[in-house]
């Protein structure tokens, strides 16, 4: 419960933070991720980050609009969704920010959920093989051009690996 109350306490701060800069603004944040040392929310379509202490928030990335914030299992990569113009697809970029790589290229959306715990994957809701029907995907983490593989759910979505990965 305290953890969870700071971690509230310190998004509020970042968006105090951001509602300074932007007064006219609605005040709308949507998911929240938490590693080590930093926070990541989406605000306004983009990928906000602010250190756990406090401080200013700033964008992740300055491309398209943005989602789903996923930290890795050791914190150092982020995976995210990001609108290329038709639908969503499943980036991964350092967690300080910099170039993303595309991971998902299907014409369908895909949203980023976890990763795998040994950080070489990432999972993501998808209805690319049925459509109406959300089930969870993976895909490898480094961009190698792989494709994403259906996890042997009939039907799921927002899941994660438990920690021995089975």
């Amino acid at each position: 419960m305290y953890k969870a109350s700071a971690i509230f306490l310190l998004v509020l701060s970042g968006l105090v933070t951001l509602s300074a800069q932007s007064a006219n603004s609605p005040l709308l944040i949507g998911r929240v991720a938490v590693n080590q040392t930093h926070v990541a929310f989406t605000y306004g379509g983009k990928i906000w980050m602010v250190e756990r202490k406090g401080g200013i928030a700033r964008r992740l990335n300055d491309a398209g609009a943005e989602n789903n914030p996923v930290f890795s299992p050791d914190g150092k990569q982020i995976a995210f969704s990001r609108w290329n113009g038709g639908d969503f697809d499943i980036y991964v970029s350092a967690a300080t920010g910099g170039e993303a790589k595309r991971l998902t290229f299907q014409g369908e959306d895909d949203f980023a959920v976890a990763w795998t715990p040994d950080g070489q994957a990432v999972v993501f809701e998808s209805t690319r093989d049925e459509e109406g029907v959300t089930r969870l995907h993976k895909v490898a983490a480094g961009g190698s051009g792989a494709l994403a593989e259906s996890l042997p759910l009939p039907q799921a979505f927002q899941g994660s690996f438990s920690p021995d990965g089975k």
